[in-house]
């Protein structure tokens, strides 16, 4: 039966206060309700990868969590968000310390565990949210996943996250005119990001602009040590905290279009 609620406090409330937007701080029943009662859940993809002597391996490990949950409570949906995967592929940083890389079908075989495990309990409604640039091919698995799941499940709505924001913070970008020359990884546009939000990770006494930076063939296709001498590219030295907060923002609203569309 568990404990009853204090005096003054009403059922309904008691049992809205123990529904917690992190998946991990509920209790099995809690999750068992919360499917029952529709709730979106959010599948954050993160990865560990080098950014530079000047930024932490985990620039891309909070993104997807920390946008999903501010969007939850600008939305005010019933939204559960898992915690972050911290491994993905990133092959392309392999030749500088501190990157962990997992081949992309364990990495992609994983996510799609954790939507199977998600349907199998209960929950129709579900988010896989991209953390870089290296998660490009998941739509792909995830995909696959829900064209065959759905044939049994109906009512099943799966999407990614990621694409949607793009076009929303390139704009934002341009509007600070900073990114010249053009950025890949870990220059003004990362650098700004956490000046906003974790400024006390950035070693501002290592930030540099690279000396040697290489073209990339494409915004997705290079190896780092070909384009900078660093793990860098752009020219972090141009960071801006208010355009790390406004790109925030606009995460936050892409992915609240999201969530209220479901």
């Amino acid at each position: 039966m568990g404990l009853p609620p204090r005096a003054g406090t009403s059922r309904l409330l008691w049992e809205r206060c123990v529904m917690r937007i992190k998946y991990e701080e509920n209790t099995s029943l809690d999750i068992a309700q919360a499917a029952k009662e529709g709730y979106i859940v959010v599948v954050p993809l993160g990865c560990i990868e080098q950014h530079g002597p000047h930024l932490p391996v985990g620039c891309d490990y909070a993104r997807p969590i920390g946008a999903a949950e501010r969007a939850e409570e600008k939305h005010g949906g019933k939204v559960l968000v898992l915690p972050t995967l911290p491994f993905g592929p990133a092959g392309e940083h392999l030749g500088f310390p501190g990157t962990i890389s997992i081949s992309f079908g364990t990495w992609s075989a994983m996510v799609v565990e954790v939507l199977a495990n998600l349907v199998r309990d209960g929950f129709r409604k579900i988010v896989v949210s991209k953390g870089c640039g290296g998660h490009m091919g998941i739509e792909g698995p995830v995909y696959e996943f829900y064209a065959r799941q759905k044939r049994e499940t109906m009512d099943l709505d799966v999407r990614v996250f990621g694409e949607q924001a793009w076009e929303r913070i390139g704009k934002v970008v341009a509007e600070f005119g900073i990114c010249q020359p053009p950025e890949v990884h870990a220059g003004a546009v990362e650098t700004s990001g956490m000046m906003a939000h974790r400024p006390e990770l950035v070693r501002l006494d290592r930030v540099k602009k690279p000396e040697k930076q290489g073209e990339a063939r494409s915004s997705t296709w290079w190896i780092m040590e070909e384009l900078s001498d660093t793990g860098v590219t752009g020219d972090p030295t141009q960071y801006d905290a208010e355009l790390g907060r406004r790109i925030g923002e606009e995460m936050t609203e892409a992915f609240a279009d999201v969530l209220g569309d479901m």
